[in-house]
């Protein structure tokens, strides 16, 4: 039961074999550097020297609760104090299913946007969202179209709806990696998937929704596509992993997800393809995992 710091807790690691870990527990506070895992609560944390120490697998103070179904859990940044036993895993230091016995949160604020309020990556939110600014019925800031807008008699129609397969039953289903590219066709229009990374398939959510994976518990997900001239927008439905906090990019914008697959409910995000043709989507950083619902083409 004594505390060590990372340089100690390290030196006390390497003094066992592969696989193999103390009789002892030790308590180590740090700083979280980053959850690799946001499952298992698999994480680095790092001394204000900067020495590095890796903690896999993390639960509740009392050792009842994983880290993905506690209620409050520590994220990057956060000071925290962990328990556990020491050891090496392929000659790597690491403190194995650690309990939390406390940790310190300070909220760091995302800008809010026209849709969303000012969210943290614990999930909390401040305020309100800042609501669209529309001039001339569309929105000065995301280039939303104003939904009370009178109708020109020539609005944008679907060209082209992409699904991932047939629905099934009601399970999360992470599927296969894909592997580089995969195309998709309906009617006149192609659905090209290309530089795919992390891309994963035939996946389903909790209500058997089919999708696509991106991302795992340590690589991002990405992928690129280009359409045709008459495409003048598209919209992607994306959800957020299980219920995990989800961050991504389109086309260099960020974004946070808050519908969550394990709900089968998905956030609709809308890309402007009327000059630019190429939509690049990916997930914000490894551990970060997205589930997509459907990719539709308008013009």
């Amino acid at each position: 039961d004594s505390t060590l710091s990372i340089e100690e807790a390290i030196a006390v690691a390497n003094t066992k074999a592969h696989n193999t870990y103390t009789s002892d527990k030790y308590y180590i506070t740090a700083t979280v550097k980053n959850v690799y895992n946001d499952q298992y609560g698999n994480m680095y944390i790092v001394d204000a020297e900067g020495n590095e120490f890796t903690v896999y697998g993390t639960y509740s103070e009392d050792g009842s609760t994983r880290y993905d179904a506690m209620a409050s859990k520590p994220i990057a940044g956060d000071a925290i104090t962990v328990y556990g036993v020491l050891g090496t895993y392929n000659d790597a230091a690491q403190m194995k299913n650690a309990w939390i016995v406390e940790f310190t949160h300070e909220h760091k604020y995302a800008d809010a946007t026209c849709t969303l309020p000012a969210t943290c990556g614990c999930g909390a939110t401040d305020g309100e969202a800042n609501g669209h600014n529309y001039e001339d019925y569309t929105c000065t800031v995301c280039g939303n179209r104003d939904p009370e807008a009178p109708s020109t008699g020539d609005e944008p129609v679907q060209l082209a709806k992409f699904e991932f397969g047939a629905n099934g039953s009601a399970a999360h289903v992470d599927g296969n990696d894909y592997g580089a590219s995969k195309t998709y066709t309906e009617g006149n229009y192609t659905l090209a998937l290309t530089g795919m990374s992390k891309v994963y398939g035939p996946a389903y959510d909790a209500k058997g929704n089919s999708c696509i994976k991106l991302g795992t518990s340590s690589k991002t997900g990405a992928f690129s596509f280009t359409v045709a001239d008459d495409v003048d927008y598209v919209i992607i439905k994306v959800a957020k992993y299980k219920a995990n906090t989800t961050n991504i990019s389109v086309n260099g914008t960020a974004y946070t997800i808050t519908g969550a697959s394990n709900d089968g409910v998905y956030d609709e995000i809308t890309v402007d393809t009327s000059a630019n043709k190429t939509v690049t989507f990916e997930t914000a950083s490894g551990g970060v995992r997205c589930m997509i619902d459907s990719i539709a083409f308008f013009g």
